[in-house]
């Protein structure tokens, strides 16, 4: 009579498959919903900050709206509403739109607003798609700024009253890789000025994410490039360098060194320089680091000196005391802090002057 007994090889070998099937499962759900959660959360919607919080940005709230009013826009991008502010209306030097960096608002660069305004330019920022005032549940992701900037462009050109001036770009990280990219698409723009932007969506992405998940992130990559994918679809082809190269326009490409986010040797434009190849594009190195690439000296030695005092206001036993008692008051000792120091937004978010002088001076010789 025969054996019918399974054999010990065909139990191990059973097994195994189980097993695999199992990781795969895992696998397969696991790491979809694990890459949805790290895409969603890194591009999550951004509010404006609590005006009964220290925040140490100079914001439209910071301004003197009598000397500086501006009036609201809207326009569509992909079928969310955004909102745009023009400021300095009556001036005529040209007309400069100023793209924010990714977790940042159209608010946060009113240093560079109110400079450019007192000097003769009218100027616009917005909110990009999921950013304050604009709709959009979230942001989307690193090419969502170059598809914002394309429909306010398409947007300003409809517009009559804008119809003589000259238009200028002016990007930051996020923005600073729009102020290229969205140039891919035919537009009436005069010179573009990118501070620490990058070159590439995906070159960015996967760089960024080594850096907060090592090489556990390739695990996930092919979740989080489908989902970008289904957001993006032929955008994801889009890049910085193509939009230089496909204008005839001039750039100036600002970039920090000590930028630790978007590096002077790793996925910044500055890094592919050597892949730029119209002829009116020109470079700046600065002493700055990624949110800082545009500070003058005397802002970069109050950054210090205010960072140090900061940290030390919250050593202090009793500041540690209370934010163990209660963690949400941190934000109400902040600002303690901030006024015990007479903390001085202008002077913290100063722009150099060389840096101001450069762009305004590309600016003017490419009306």
């Amino acid at each position: 009579m025969p054996d019918t007994k399974p054999q010990p090889r065909r139990k191990i070998k059973k097994v195994v498959i189980m097993v695999a099937i199992a990781l795969a499962a895992v696998y397969l759900i696991g790491g979809g919903v694990g890459s949805c959660l790290f895409y969603f959360e890194k591009f999550s919607r951004v509010e404006n900050a609590d005006p009964d919080t220290f925040f140490s940005y100079y914001t439209y709230p910071d301004v003197d709206k009598a000397k500086y009013p501006r009036s609201e826009f809207t326009f569509s991008s992909k079928g969310n509403t955004l909102v745009g502010y023009e400021y300095g209306a009556p001036n005529t030097r040209g007309l400069i739109v100023i793209s924010a960096g990714l977790g940042g608002t159209g608010d946060e660069y009113m240093t560079f607003m109110t400079r450019f305004v007192d000097d003769g330019y009218r100027v616009i920022t917005y909110n990009n798609t999921g950013v304050a005032s604009s709709e959009g549940g979230n942001t989307r992701g690193l090419y969502q700024s170059a598809i914002d900037l394309d429909a306010l462009l398409t947007h300003l050109e409809s517009q009559k009253e804008y119809g003589d001036l000259p238009v200028y770009l002016l990007g930051h990280s996020w923005g600073g890789y729009a102020v290229c990219a969205a140039l891919n698409q035919p537009h009436r723009v005069n010179a573009s000025v990118s501070m620490a932007g990058y070159a590439d969506g995906m070159e960015m992405f996967v760089g960024a994410g080594k850096e907060l998940a090592g090489n556990v992130f390739y695990l996930l990559y092919p979740y989080l490039w489908a989902i970008q994918k289904c957001y993006f679809g032929a955008d994801m082809d889009v890049s910085a360098i193509d939009g230089i190269n496909a204008s005839d326009i001039p750039f100036l490409i600002i970039q920090g060194e000590k930028d630790e986010l978007i590096r002077p040797d790793g996925a910044s434009i500055y890094a592919h320089r050597d892949e730029i190849k119209n002829p009116k594009t020109r470079y700046m190195l600065t002493a700055g680091d990624h949110e800082w690439v545009y500070s003058s000296q005397a802002a970069a030695a109050y950054n210090q000196e205010m960072t140090k005092s900061y940290g030390d206001f919250f050593e202090l036993p009793e500041v540690k005391a209370e934010i163990k008692r209660e963690a949400q008051n941190r934000a109400l000792l902040e600002k303690v802090w901030a006024e015990s120091v007479n903390f001085d937004k202008l002077l913290y978010n100063e722009i150099d002057e060389e840096i101001i002088l450069r762009i305004e001076t590309m600016f003017d010789s490419a009306k």
